[in-house]
């Protein structure tokens, strides 16, 4: 444990420093404003901000690997064309979902991939509004001013 008599305190007008018993100073911090949060209200911000990140981008993997698949059935589909009425119907059958589940597929996931940085833009947006209400709310609390919400 520290000892408290081990620090001596500066005069108001003395230079901004803290000495302790042992060779070295540190430097208080200038005159930057800082914000009183309540231990809560930062953990709500924490939490907000964790949600935002999306853990891996896994529509848009998806979703090349099935253009690709899609791109690679189009031209199966072009190599038959010489004879098509030698393929054998199963084969025109694969050919054919494979090329429409993969553009459907594609294009869904590419879809959820748009709707997915569409949410992270507006919890950016909420967590931003919400830093700047406590910030709004910490001025005047020190100005003793009634808040003021942000536009």
């Amino acid at each position: 444990m520290s000892n408290t008599k081990d620090v001596v305190a500066q005069p108001e007008n003395a230079e901004r420093k803290f000495t302790f018993s042992r060779e070295y100073s540190v430097a208080v911090p200038g005159g930057e404003p800082a914000y009183v949060i309540a231990a809560s209200e930062w953990d709500r911000i924490k939490k907000m901000i964790v949600r935002i990140v999306p853990p891996k981008n896994w529509f848009v993997v998806a979703g090349s690997i099935c253009a690709g698949m899609f791109a690679s059935a189009v031209f199966c589909l072009l190599g038959f064309a010489p004879s098509w009425d030698n393929v054998p119907t199963w084969a025109k059958a694969v050919a054919g979902s494979v090329t429409a589940c993969a553009l459907v597929l594609s294009v869904g996931l590419f879809y959820l991939d748009t709707q997915q940085r569409g949410n992270i833009r507006e919890s950016t947006t909420d967590v931003t509004t919400e830093m700047e209400r406590l910030e709004t709310s910490s001025q005047a609390a020190i100005s003793k001013e009634p808040p003021v919400e942000p536009k």
